[in-house]
Parts: structure tokens; C-alpha cells; sequence
């Protein structure tokens, strides 16, 4: 899970780096975010997958160092982009066995 948290950290980095066009964010503290973000949004039991309650906290995280609609439009577009990558590694990797 930790290179997950990494990886997943940079990519919000990298999000809110083009949504502001400023790079004065601290990586180690969207790793953290992102992380208990994802932690909050796994312990919920009525939202499966975290859906909402994952991008309300991650807004409120990032609400700390940016303004509240740019932390909710980068939550929102994360949560996108998680999920259209998730589909391609599923796509990729059931076409991949299909032919196995």
C-alpha cells in the first residue's frame, strides 16, 4: 500500500500542479492526504468503494492549503481519473489473459 500512497500522492501533485499552475505543494503532505483520505473512505461501510466520502475528506484535506472549489474540482477529477485507470488495467489485463 505504500508505494500505492506514493505514487497515487506525486499523481495529485501533479493534478493540482496543472489546475493551479503552481507547484508550491509539499508531495509529503498529499501523500498523507491521499492516504487517510483512502483509509476514511475504506472504513465506511454504507458507500461502497469510498464513493463521496473519500473525495469529501480528500476536499477537506486540500481545502487546508488551497481554496475549497479548487480542492473539490481536483477531488472530483482524481476520483475520474482513478476510475478510467482502473479500467484500463482491467481491460488490459483481461484482454491480456483472454489470450493466454
Amino acid at each position: 500500500f505504500l508505494l500505492n500512497f506514493i505514487l497515487n500522492g506525486v499523481a495529485l501533485f501533479f493534478l493540482i500542479a496543472a489546475v493551479t499552475g503552481s507547484l508550491n505543494f509539499s508531495v509529503l503532505s498529499l501523500i498523507g492526504f491521499y492516504a487517510l483520505s483512502w483509509v476514511i473512505g475504506y472504513m465506511t461501510i454504507l458507500s461502497p468503494g469510498g464513493i463521496g466520502v473519500t473525495e469529501v475528506s480528500l476536499t477537506f484535506l486540500l481545502s487546508l492549503q488551497l481554496p475549497v472549489a479548487i480542492a473539490s474540482l481536483v477531488a472530483i477529477v482524481y476520483r475520474f481519473m482513478l476510475t478510467i485507470a482502473e479500467i484500463i488495467v482491467f481491460s488490459l489485463s483481461f484482454k491480456k489473459s483472454k489470450y493466454d
